[in-house]
């Protein structure tokens, strides 16, 4: 009894020393259940506390917890359809956890062979701190981490429909994390690629710094669209990823640069000659020809938009390309609406072709 009493005291000071660190810690408006229960703070406490009850001090912190899981899992979903069936059965099994754990303890690091560059080596130390994935590594670490966003997807699923007990936020939460583990795993062991295919834009006005903070949003969606199961390596569909975000880029500048003129060392890739020779081959295509990327495109847009693009540059069933103000007269919607949605789909189609393939197949 006198133990139970001490343990009950220990708790008590432990958790008043907690309430005062959050409040140096956190802003008054910032110092909310939730925060307070992060670090450490028992339920019993919050609700003594805040005059509240412990019921309601449950449904304050899972629905500031389930704001904040939203964010985060939507950053996985929606899953990638994986090409190869075999595989996508796997992942969904039931022992596929264990055998994935087991082939992730069993990874060994390649050794990283250091790569001549032009730029100082001590500049770009970092980014060989983390060695390079053989292709069996990578093949690991992608099927993890697929493996976990279907489980995310599961149970975010069983989440939004179950009696959301604190169990499933943290539970929900470990995976998360364990997704972030692996995907900045293969994040830090690729960022090279972002140097290697950006170098040669690189000067004064945009330096490797700028080339790593522009295209890590790009290695992660890639990372994201990845299909592993097809047995290619990564360093592949990454590199057609990082032009094509360089090319937007070069576009989005440009667009800038149009309004708010600048000197022509600010411009940014105007001297690239990579970016030139896409836009010529983007010019180059003939969708009426090109049947397998239409295909591609189709798949993207909707009927309304698929409609318009075909209008607007005379794909089959049409015959010429249409004004602007016959397309709005068909769908019943202004001119501008027309332009705004052909310039929509034009970007998507920009952010979506891999230039590499496509160069190969028009020859």
């Amino acid at each position: 009894m006198a133990i139970e009493t001490c343990s009950t005291k220990v708790n008590s000071i432990l958790d008043s020393k907690v309430i005062e660190l959050s409040k140096q810690i956190l802003p008054a408006q910032e110092s909310s259940s939730y925060n307070r229960y992060k670090l450490g703070e028992s339920i019993v406490t919050i609700s003594a506390s805040e005059k509240l009850s412990i019921k309601d001090v449950q449904r304050a912190i899972k629905r500031e917890w389930m704001q904040i899981l939203e964010k985060r899992v939507m950053g996985y979903l929606p899953l990638i359809s994986l090409e190869n069936n075999a595989e996508s059965k796997f992942i969904q099994s039931k022992t596929a956890h264990k055998v994935i754990i087991s082939q992730i303890e069993n990874c060994v690091n390649a050794s990283d062979k250091p790569r001549s560059i032009k730029i100082e080596q001590d500049e770009l130390a970092f980014l060989y701190k983390t060695p390079l994935l053989t292709k069996e590594q990578e093949f690991i670490y992608f099927r993890y981490l697929n493996y976990l966003r279907s489980e995310l997807d599961k149970k975010w699923n069983a989440l939004n429909k179950s009696g959301r007990k604190l169990e499933d936020f943290h539970n929900l939460e470990n995976i998360i994390n364990k997704a972030d583990e692996i995907r900045n795993k293969i994040l830090l062991s690729n960022q090279r690629l972002i140097v290697s295919n950006m170098k040669k834009n690189l000067n004064v006005n945009y330096t490797v710094f700028d080339a790593l903070s522009d295209m890590q949003e790009v290695l992660i969606r890639a990372i994201l669209k990845f299909d592993y199961s097809k047995g290619l390596k990564f360093s592949t569909f990454a590199t057609s990823c990082i032009r094509n975000g360089a090319i937007r880029s070069y576009y989005q500048n440009n667009k800038y640069n149009s309004r708010f003129p600048q000197s022509s060392d600010d411009i940014f890739l105007e001297q690239s000659i990579e970016c030139e020779a896409h836009k010529h081959l983007l010019n180059k295509i003939d969708l009426n020809v090109n049947k397998t990327l239409l295909a591609r495109i189709s798949n993207l847009l909707s009927e309304r938009d698929l409609s318009i693009l075909k209008m607007r540059h005379g794909i089959e069933p049409y015959d010429r390309g249409h004004k602007l103000k016959e397309i709005a007269s068909k769908f019943g919607i202004t001119r501008e609406r027309v332009r705004q949605i052909e310039s929509r789909v034009i970007n998507k189609i920009i952010d979506s072709i891999d230039f590499i393939t496509l160069e190969s197949s028009i020859g």
